[in-house]
């Protein structure tokens, strides 16, 4: 019995599932639809496209790497449908911060990495790369955003009167965190691969 169907392709649901998101059409010319209850947006995103919904499900923010809107972030509001430009030069991965009241995303330069308030537009920079989906931690009551670099992994606060904090192990393939509190690096491959699990609370300044 079919119960449900999506004439698109890259479904993708709300972590709440009040609403969903897909593709239609073909490049350089697809449009991102956006579907919440009764309302329906049709998007247009260029080619592929790539999306995170805020952690509350209210908010939709999308990059496109194609023409004309190449490097920008947008963000729908779910339940208004408006759309805004959060930035230009923004590359993928998004990764919303546990609150959404932050938004990081690659800068469009190799190694640098920028956290957006969002509400605000106020900005700051950090290096190394995102190297998944969970990757903030929670430090004396402010968000933490891990990086990974050539070197290792770092912490870096939203209070831009926090210093970095670089953490004592080696760089690893893939970052996650756990219970905002514990970071995973898996490093190496096959046989070599080494787990390492970090308490992020811990970490020396």
């Amino acid at each position: 019995v079919i119960v449900d169907e999506v004439e698109g392709w890259g479904v993708f649901d709300a972590p709440n599932r009040s609403s969903r998101s897909y593709f239609t059409g073909d490049e350089p010319s697809i449009t991102l639809i956006v579907e919440a209850g009764d309302e329906r947006y049709e998007l247009p995103a260029g080619a592929a496209t790539w999306r995170a919904y805020s952690p509350d499900s209210t908010r939709l923010a999308w990059t496109s790497p194609a023409d004309p809107t190449a490097g920008t972030l947008h963000l729908l509001d779910i339940a208004s449908g408006n759309v805004t430009e959060l930035a230009t030069g923004a590359e993928p991965p998004l990764v919303w911060s546990p609150s959404g009241r932050f938004l990081a995303y690659g800068a469009g330069v190799a190694g640098q990495i920028t956290i957006l308030e969002v509400d605000t537009d106020e900005t700051l920079n950090t290096v190394g790369r995102l190297a998944g989906r969970d990757l903030w931690v929670e430090r004396d009551g402010t968000e933490w955003l891990v990086t990974l670099d050539a070197t290792g992994a770092r912490l870096t606060s939203t209070d831009a009167d926090d210093e970095a904090i670089v953490l004592p192990f080696r760089s690893g393939n893939e970052v996650r965190v756990l219970t905002a509190r514990y970071i995973v690096v898996i490093a190496g491959n096959g046989p070599q691969q080494t787990t390492i699990v970090f308490d992020a609370t811990d970490a020396s300044r």
